[in-house]
């Protein structure tokens, strides 16, 4: 079994008191006991090392055993939703506006919503000349750590986001070129990978 499966499936079910870290491994209740220093799937973006499972690690608790900060298990649980999807938030997916590209806003919700790819033109022809949408909307009903099913917006001008909304931004689909980025308000494509998650 997978230290971090286990460790997603404790945070979803909200058990995450029920992680001990006592020493040299982590106790999940009764039903898992892994090695502390165990190596993860995620690495450090300054070493390029593994995350040891012991990154969820927190301040001893009153007992003398560590214990799981619920935001620290939570994070190496499930990094790619960081981000409190409470109500009121809409997290936010770029694609690029380019027409040449695979994934665009006029058949992205195919691809995310169905798992259907179905190419940009085909797509553009069924709409019979009406207009480009500014934004599409779309539900994933399996969401890690939502609790039910997500909206997001999908988005292919980056200009018109305001600050506000840069801090929603939870994927970007990339072209690949520089050009893409000149409305962003990143330093370069390494910030910018590093503040959303590329495709």
């Amino acid at each position: 079994m997978d230290p971090l499966a286990v460790l997603r499936d404790y945070a979803a079910r909200g058990d995450l008191d029920k992680i001990i870290f006592n020493g040299d491994d982590v106790l999940f209740g009764d039903d898992y006991t892994f090695p502390a220093n165990v190596p993860t799937a995620f690495t450090s973006k300054q070493s390029g090392r593994p995350y040891p499972l012991s990154a969820a690690d927190a301040a001893p608790s009153a007992t003398g055993r560590h214990e799981p900060s619920a935001t620290a298990a939570a994070a190496l649980a499930n990094p790619k939703l960081d981000k409190s999807l409470g109500d009121g938030f809409v997290p936010i997916i770029l694609v690029p506006s380019a027409s040449q590209t695979l994934i665009t806003i006029y058949n992205v919700k195919d691809f995310l919503e169905d798992f259907v790819f179905v190419p940009s033109n085909e797509k553009m022809r069924a709409m019979k000349g009406s207009p480009k949408p500014e934004c599409v909307t779309l539900q994933k009903k399996h969401v890690r750590g939502a609790g039910g099913p997500v909206a997001f917006e999908v988005r292919d001008k980056p200009a018109s986001l305001k600050a506000d909304d840069w801090a929603r931004v939870v994927a970007v689909f990339v072209l690949g070129k520089e050009w893409q980025f000149k409305d962003w308000p990143f330093k370069g494509h390494v910030d910018i990978f590093n503040k959303g998650l590329p495709f």
